[in-house]
């Protein structure tokens, strides 16, 4: 049997006079990611022989060396077909032989020079992934914790070898190893997220690259890429990114006090992703739902603080939310929270108000909020509060009129409007303001700063006529009587108002003078009727001063 070795379709050992070379052949798998191939390893074992038949004795090493140059050269590139004849027909064809190296023995290059040349011949499938690389890499790693999220890394690297021809030109210059360019090649095409392995039955979870890093060796033409990704295996939805957190829950089972829930952690997504995502990603997260699911309690839906830090070269936002139960922040997230107490000296009360007002939320807004509540709305409704508060002692209640006595007024003491003194304590850097007010009470009607009355009352006196009586035995006076003097009784009644209006000022006047007249007439003007008979106001706009005066007689209803 004759055996045929042809490179390139080139038989080189005929060619140059060199017998045949013994040939063995093993037979290797190749296992890459899920690629599964077939590699054929040839070994090519042969001699050189100085002899040149019919042509006499020549220089040895002259002969050894030319035909260990033209073998050399003839097995000189890899990728070339390889084809095995025997007896003229084809046992082994192989279209990418990748020459792995041409070894010739230590000689002095006298008659004979022994060579080994080892091939290495891939398969159809595998030549494109493989071709001017060798020592391929692909791996992939994958773990799960107990929040059942994914960390999966991947790492592809491989050697490059030569395919540089003769011509250099664009990358394939000098500058720039041929060789090493096949490595990166291999490896940028190999490491993409769609070469993978994902987790078996969760083939649809999102990759999120966290970390990637590369590794160059110019001297050895080496080349390698290794990138970390996480998957949220129970969040499958794009653009979602991966959302990691712990809770601390503190609860107050034996005291009044409020309980708090804490929730931090972070928002992950690529570092190739657009930040914008994970910003828009974040404002809807509902961390109030989170806090109380995890929780079971009902909290306030204002955090009382908030931590957000963004780090947009990771794409990351790391957060921290602290929420509690405690009702006395509004929907707004302010609080406020007054306290009252009353002292009380014979008719003189005194209420004295001091409250705080706080807000929650980021620390820069906490200020501005409590600052507009306080100045808009809460400052103008201390007195009001104080004043309700006083009623819940000293509750207003109607006039009592019984058919056998007269009405008799019961009025809460009335707390002047203006505080006697107050304090208002501003710390903007707590995001608070502390207050604190003093009233008390006045026989004064509400708005006036001087408020007085008089009254004059001419009662109703009986009318007796005396007569003479100069008949019978002796001469007597005889006295009788016959009704009642007009009766009369006026008032005057007004003072200086501040912060009301005249006709308010007037209704007021007019409640007071009523009741003056109302319990009077009943005590002394019993079973009469009234007539107006004098009635004025005086005023001075200069300093906002009303005086009534009325006169009202007093006639018998018989009469």
């Amino acid at each position: 049997m004759a055996n045929t070795i042809k490179y390139n379709g080139i038989d080189y050992f005929t060619q140059n006079g060199i017998p045949c070379p013994y040939i063995s052949r093993g037979t290797e798998y190749v296992q890459f990611g899920e690629i599964r191939g077939v590699k054929d390893v040839i070994v090519l074992s042969g001699q050189i022989s100085a002899k040149l038949s019919g042509n006499g004795d020549c220089d040895d090493y002259q002969i050894l060396s030319q035909k260990r140059d033209a073998i050399s050269n003839a097995f000189g590139e890899s990728y070339k077909k390889l084809i095995i004849e025997e007896d003229g027909l084809s046992i082994f064809e192989r279209n990418f032989a990748n020459i792995i190296q041409i070894n010739f023995e230590e000689s002095n290059y006298v008659g004979v020079l022994n060579f080994e040349i080892s091939i290495e011949c891939f398969d159809e499938r595998l030549h494109n992934e493989f071709f001017g690389i060798t020592n391929p890499e692909n791996s992939t790693s994958i773990s799960k914790g107990i929040d059942e999220i994914y960390n999966i890394t991947h790492t592809v690297s491989a050697k490059g070898i030569n395919t540089q021809d003769s011509i250099a030109a664009q990358e394939n210059i000098t500058t720039h190893s041929n060789a090493l360019q096949n490595a990166i090649d291999f490896v940028e095409s190999i490491s993409t997220e769609e070469n993978i392995i994902k987790p078996q039955g969760d083939e649809d979870i999102i990759l999120y690259l966290i970390s990637e890093s590369e590794n160059i060796n110019r001297l050895t033409n080496e080349y390698s890429i290794t990138r970390t990704y996480q998957s949220d295996k129970n969040n499958k939805t794009p653009n979602q990114g991966i959302l990691k957190y712990s809770t601390s829950i503190e609860k107050n089972y034996y005291s009044q006090t409020t309980n708090t829930v804490n929730i931090s952690g972070d928002l992950i997504f690529g570092i190739n992703d657009n930040f914008s995502d994970v910003r828009s990603r974040f404002k809807g997260i509902d961390f109030h739902n989170i806090a109380e699911s995890e929780s079971g309690e009902i909290l306030i839906d204002k955090p009382v603080s908030s931590t957000i830090d963004e780090n947009e070269n990771e794409k990351t936002i790391s957060f921290s939310f602290l929420f509690d139960n405690d009702e006395s922040f509004d929907s707004c997230g302010i609080s406020n929270k007054p306290t009252y107490s009353i002292s009380s000296s014979g008719e003189n009360i005194k209420v004295q108000v001091d409250g705080v007002v706080s807000a929650r939320g980021p620390v820069e807004k906490r200020f501005k909020l409590v600052k507009d509540e306080f100045y808009l709305n809460i400052i103008n409704s201390i007195y009001s509060n104080a004043k309700a508060e006083l009623e819940k002692y000293y509750p207003i209640k109607n006039p009592i009129v019984e058919s056998t006595s007269c009405p008799q007024y019961y009025d809460s003491p009335e707390l002047l409007s203006s505080p006697v003194d107050f304090s208002i304590q501003e710390n903007e850097k707590e995001g608070t303001i502390e207050y604190s007010y003093s009233f008390i009470n006045s026989n004064i009607p509400d708005g006036f700063s001087s408020f007085n009355s008089s009254i004059s009352i001419n009662p109703r006196t009986p009318r007796f006529s005396i007569d003479f009586n100069a008949g019978g035995g002796m001469n007597k006076y005889l006295i009788s009587r016959s009704g009642f003097n007009v009766g009369s009784i006026s008032v005057t009644i007004g003072g200086i108002y501040r912060n009301i209006t005249k006709s308010e000022a007037l209704a007021k006047i007019e409640t007071e003078k009523d009741k003056i007249f109302e319990e009077t007439e009943c005590k002394l003007m019993f079973g009469t009727k009234s007539v107006i008979v004098e009635e004025s106001i005086d005023e001075t706009d200069q300093f906002n001063q009303i005086t009534l005066n009325i006169t009202k007689k007093y006639y018998n209803i018989l009469v």
